[in-house]
């Protein structure tokens, strides 16, 4: 068996940086919504946070092509299943991320580097909330606030 130069030290951060690089080459969608998920909760991701409301010609491409169709969204998240950087909930309709790997993807982003993801972050939580009278609003309003607390420590 081949010994890899790149797992010499065989941490756990080592693992998840090798894993992180096989999904920027299989699927750089999916590498770019798991550093965009650095800048927010690690908890309660679903498609429909994702989607830019009256907006999505001004989304990032790469955005765009995930949130085309909720079958593009679930093939973008089934890369990141198979490498179980993300986990589905219950619910089975959202998604979330270990605590610890959140962290390690919140300590890897490079705000200056980042090609617009924190801008990208603020104005997907932004457009995400509903109006006062629309359907399950207080509910939508209630998982994005932890979303908006986590975007706070970027101000």
């Amino acid at each position: 068996m081949k010994k890899r130069n790149d797992y010499r030290e065989r941490t756990i951060i080592t693992t998840w940086q090798i894993s992180f690089d096989e999904i920027k080459i299989r699927d750089e969608g999916a590498a770019k919504l798991l550093r965009l998920w650095g800048y927010i909760d690690n908890q309660e991701l679903w498609f429909q946070l994702l989607l830019w409301p009256r907006w999505k010609k001004a989304a990032p491409s790469w955005l765009q092509q995930i949130t085309a169709t909720e079958i593009s969204f679930l093939a973008t998240v089934d890369t990141l299943l198979s490498y179980s950087l993300i986990e589905r909930n219950d619910n089975s309709e959202t998604y979330s991320m270990h605590a610890v790997v959140h962290n390690w993807i919140q300590a890897s982003i490079n705000i200056r580097k980042d090609e617009g993801l924190l801008q990208t972050a603020i104005t997907t939580i932004g457009l995400a909330v509903p109006e006062q009278n629309a359907r399950d609003s207080a509910t939508v309003q209630r998982q994005l606030l932890l979303h908006v607390i986590q975007l706070l420590q970027y101000w």
